[in-house]
């Protein structure tokens, strides 16, 4: 990790503002850098909610262990029989836990030309389901079940219509239930419409402009772009979540067990993970006295977002940084740095 603090980081990349938070067993201190708004009127409050964009697949992977603890389905069940009607198109080989790391060989929307055409074109009006998945079986796989490794976003869309088959209520039900209440989480929430992003800390990004024009995207980008669903939060109930799930308060220690069993990322290095690997639904990478990081990043239109941990035999600690810009991809950087105050690079 640099050495760079997440003051500077922020000036670094002009980004208006940015929160932090750090948990712990003796709880969570947070904070709040720089401002709200462009014009520097309103400063960030340390409580503000964002979207958390692919933060949410480790919610979503939390989500499908506690389903296999109750017998719904096993890690080795086949994705196609457990996803409903618009899977049936899957490869009958691939299973529940090649999807949660991403080795399932499903293709992804994301650096299709349709999709991006379709969002700078039309950012209020988001595809449905059936779209996500007709663009992916289209593309058809990148390589056989098990066969390597590649970040499937239309794969964590088919877990959570498994969840919503499985448990027979929407998906911001089973966040509700499952992570929200029994964490006390009063901030997390699944964000269903426009109104409800609009309600969202604002988020500013030129991605949606066709001039280049930086816009708070908040009350333009429909959170239905996200495919596998979008949960906002604040960076102390977020870091809440985290720490509960490496210290065992969400799933038991074999699925813990499970989701920390590392798949090396085929990348040479990485600026935090260093040596990269993908859990079920979470990054992987060594860290300092054999301890692991344990986290994910999350980014889209007008954010960027990061929460990182460490579990240890003392707990855990896990930080948690929030930028409202998009611009130079802070979100984890600035976790990292917050861990980083407390404990060994």
């Amino acid at each position: 990790m640099a050495t760079e603090t997440p003051t500077t980081l922020v000036e670094q990349h002009d980004v208006p503002g940015a929160t932090l938070a750090l948990c712990s067993s003796d709880g969570v201190v947070t904070r709040g850098i720089g401002w709200r708004d462009r014009t520097r009127t309103t400063r960030l409050d340390p409580k503000a909610r964002f979207p958390l964009y692919s933060i949410t697949k480790t919610m979503i992977a939390t989500i499908i262990l506690q389903l296999v603890e109750e017998g719904a389905f096993t890690l080795e069940s086949p994705l196609h029989s457990v996803a409903g009607g618009d899977a049936d198109w899957l490869d009958p080989r691939i299973t529940i836990r090649q999807t949660l790391n991403h080795t399932a060989g499903l293709p992804d929307y994301g650096g299709t030309p349709a999709y991006h055409a379709a969002l700078r074109a039309h950012p209020q009006e988001p595809w449905r389901a059936e779209t996500f998945l007709a663009i992916a079986r289209e593309q058809g796989p990148r390589f056989q079940p098990g066969g390597g490794w590649a970040y499937s976003n239309i794969g964590y869309l088919l877990l959570r219509l498994a969840i919503e088959s499985a448990s027979g209520a929407p998906f911001a039900e089973a966040i509700a239930i499952r992570i929200a209440v029994p964490l006390d989480l009063h901030q997390t929430s699944v964000v269903p419409d426009l109104t409800a992003m609009q309600g969202l800390t604002p988020g500013f990004s030129t991605t949606l402009s066709d001039g280049g024009q930086e816009q708070d995207i908040t009350g333009h980008y429909h959170p239905g772009w996200v495919a596998h669903g979008l949960v906002a939060s604040t960076a102390a109930e977020t870091a809440t979540f985290l720490h509960a799930l490496l210290c065992g308060a969400l799933i038991a220690p074999p699925s813990l067990a499970a989701m920390l069993t590392p798949v090396r990322v085929p990348i040479a290095s990485h600026p935090i993970f260093r040596e990269p690997s993908y859990g079920l639904g979470v990054m992987l990478g060594p860290a300092a006295a054999g301890d692991m990081l344990v986290g994910h990043g999350g980014g889209g239109p007008g954010f960027s977002l990061g929460v990182i941990g460490k579990a240890t035999t003392e707990g855990a600690v896990v930080a948690c940084g929030m930028a409202n810009h998009d611009r130079g991809d802070v979100g984890l950087p600035l976790a990292a740095r917050e861990l980083q105050r407390v404990t060994p690079p």
